[in-house]
C-alpha cells in the first residue's frame, strides 16, 4: 500500500443530549505514528484524546458540556496535522 500521509480521522460523528458527544474511527498515519487527537471546538483546542490501536468497533469519542462548531484533528509523532471537516450541532 501507497504511503498516502495522515489521514484525518474517519467516520466523526457528532451527537447532542445534554452536551455533545464526537465519535469517530482512528486515523490513518504516514510514515510517523500517530500520537493524540485534539479536539477543537469553535476554533479552541478543548481537550485531547490519545491514540491507541482501535482493534475493536468501538470508537474513540470526547464528550463537552457545550458549542457549535467542532473538529477532530489527528497528530502524528512529529507534529504533524490531519483534521476533520467542521461539524456542526
Amino acid at each position: 500500500m501507497a504511503d498516502i500521509g495522515l489521514t484525518p480521522p474517519r467516520n466523526a460523528v457528532l451527537t447532542k443530549s445534554d452536551g455533545v458527544k464526537l465519535s469517530w474511527d482512528t486515523s490513518y498515519a504516514g510514515n510517523e505514528p500517530i500520537t493524540h487527537y485534539e479536539i477543537v471546538s469553535d476554533g479552541e483546542i478543548v481537550g485531547t484524546v490519545p491514540h491507541h490501536p482501535q482493534a475493536f468497533k468501538e470508537p474513540f469519542s470526547y464528550e463537552i458540556s457545550s458549542g457549535k462548531e467542532f473538529k477532530v484533528v489527528a497528530v502524528d509523532a512529529i507534529g504533524r496535522k490531519s483534521a476533520t471537516e467542521v461539524l456542526t450541532v
